[in-house]
């Protein structure tokens, strides 16, 4: 199935089961090596499983990124917490976004001094503090994904699961006909019609 038959993949959902079209989406943005290297998956699984928030990048960030369990997952949050914390119009932190993915120092430097100021002024956080979270999501910036980009692959995969669920003999085929220019893909998918109990003749 669509981003989520890979192997690494099952101890994530087995450990943050899949609930919604949501979580497929959470989930495709956090298997990707940069979140998993910081963390990110692994404190979204402890959400999943205690319910417990897991923020650890500022209070006042605890409704933005209340549907993640304090954990960021989306671009969109990044945009968010400079409006939150640093008092930034929407367009600016879109910029601020589009920066941080290109990672252009001289962009970036800018942004931080507006992002610091910001902090200050609005909310009286400490330069130390506001650089702290600063390069936080300036961090995260490098991996992570737009929500719109995580829900299209999650209805894609969800779509993906339920034909294979209420039609898997013709899902096994398709994926066998598509395959057939590929063959390590073309020899895993026929292992895989043998596990489900189909016969395959030559």
């Amino acid at each position: 199935m669509f981003q989520i038959e890979q192997p690494h993949v099952y101890s994530v959902i087995k450990e943050a089961p899949i609930q919604s079209v949501q979580d497929i989406a959470a989930i495709s943005a956090l298997i990707r090596p940069g979140p998993k290297d910081a963390g990110l998956t692994k404190d979204y699984m402890t959400w999943k499983q205690t319910s417990r928030s897991q923020n650890r990048t500022h209070v006042l960030l605890d409704s933005v990124l209340a549907e993640t369990g304090g954990v960021l997952v989306y671009q969109e949050q990044i945009m968010q917490a400079c409006q939150v914390l640093a008092g930034i119009d929407l367009t600016t932190a879109d910029e601020i976004r589009k920066a941080m993915g290109k990672k252009d120092p001289v962009l970036m430097k800018k942004y931080a001094d507006l992002f610091r100021n910001g902090c200050k002024r609005n909310n009286n956080i400490s330069d130390n503090e506001s650089q702290r979270i600063w390069d936080v999501i300036a961090g995260f910036a490098e991996y992570g994904f737009n929500k719109s980009h995580a829900l299209a692959y999650a209805f894609l995969t969800y779509q993906n699961a339920y034909l294979k669920t209420h039609y898997p003999l013709q899902f096994i085929t398709a994926l066998i006909s598509l395959r057939a220019d590929k063959p390590d893909m073309f020899k895993k998918y026929l292992h895989h019609a043998r596990t489900l109990g189909y016969t395959i003749k030559a």
